[in-house]
């Protein structure tokens, strides 16, 4: 869909839902700011909500040339780019297996991985997102010699219109709710925000 097509999308999913109700939701309140430039200003919003929570079979990965940090103990770092919404894919040229799920820093995993004993290697290797100096980073464990990438695939911000056709009617419900939302109706705003998250 183009952009004004989204936004004429987002206008019917509020009518939708507010037409079962007593309430209408008075798009005329915001004269002095167009209701198109209003929906508009949400919609690049959305469209980063929807790539975060989609299934990563919904979702087209960039491949990506990125340099490593050597900690000089077989583990590293890359520092992902500032418009990188999530990480599909990372493997070292070293590596059996490219890692697809990242752990959390904190978690019980990402802790085991400052044990040279428990943490992982080439036929298992582990990822964890984190944080260093500011910037968000992938910690790699672990590799034996060579530091060098082999794959590292990426979502990438992107426009509301550049979302996949399958995606926008997710994205077009979500920004409904922050529609309905800004204009008190909390209860309206949840079940857009529901019918959105269904079409995950």
């Amino acid at each position: 869909m183009t952009r004004q097509e989204l936004i004429n999308e987002v206008k019917c999913r509020v009518d939708e839902l507010s037409a079962s109700d007593d309430r209408v939701v008075p798009f005329s309140i915001f004269n002095e700011k167009p209701v198109d430039t209003f929906i508009d200003n949400f919609l690049d919003e959305c469209a980063r909500e929807v790539l975060t929570d989609a299934p990563v079979h919904h979702l087209e990965g960039s491949s990506l040339y990125v340099s490593t940090v050597d900690n000089h103990d077989g583990s590293g770092y890359v520092m992902l780019p500032s418009n990188c919404i999530r990480v599909l894919e990372f493997k070292m040229k070293e590596w059996k297996r490219a890692v697809t799920v990242f752990a959390e820093s904190g978690s019980a995993v990402a802790l085991m991985q400052s044990n040279v004993y428990l943490r992982g290697g080439v036929c298992k290797p582990v990822c964890v997102l984190g944080h260093r100096s500011g910037y968000r980073v992938v910690e790699y464990y672990s590799v034996k010699k060579s530091h060098e990438v082999d794959r590292f695939v990426v979502v990438r911000v992107c426009p509301a219109e550049d979302v996949r056709v399958d995606l926008q009617p997710a994205l077009t419900w979500f920004c409904a709710s922050k529609v309905l939302q800004v204009f008190g109706r909390s209860d309206l705003a949840s079940a857009a925000y529901e019918r959105g998250k269904h079409l995950l």
